[in-house]
């Protein structure tokens, strides 16, 4: 049995462009959709706060992104909050909080390295001092 293959169609980088704008999510920085944290960000609220008052009362429908993860669109957040939210705001919302990621990935890695040290002194027969 063969399989006959069927001819690919020339497709132009305009008409490919424009499917891809019409998947872009907050990933690629276009914002289309935000993430919980950061529409609660924008929104002035802790998380907590934003889904008790925004999600829980039905005012802003989570949804899911192109990638299947929760999302809220950003038109509905505008919406909700009655202005218009740049990109620049969020671009900077977004850079708080890897900051802030960032600053726990390294409290993390410190604390291991402080366990492994640690294990390092009692495998050596050591013990060390509770002072």
């Amino acid at each position: 049995m063969t399989t006959k293959l069927l001819p690919i169609p020339a497709v132009s980088s305009e008409e490919l462009e424009e499917e891809a704008q019409d998947h872009r999510c907050s990933a690629t920085n276009d914002y289309r959709t935000l993430s919980i944290t950061l529409a609660a960000r924008l929104s002035g609220m802790s998380v907590a706060a934003f889904k008790r008052n925004y999600l829980a009362t039905r005012l802003i429908v989570l949804s899911q992104n192109y990638y299947c993860r929760p999302c809220i669109w950003k038109s509905e957040l505008e919406e909700v909050l009655g202005r218009k939210i740049s990109t620049n705001e969020c671009n900077e919302a977004y850079a708080r909080g890897s900051r802030r990621r960032e600053y726990q990935r390294e409290y993390r890695e410190n604390r291991r390295k402080e366990a492994y040290e640690q294990c390092q002194i009692c495998a050596m027969g050591e013990v060390p001092s509770l002072d």
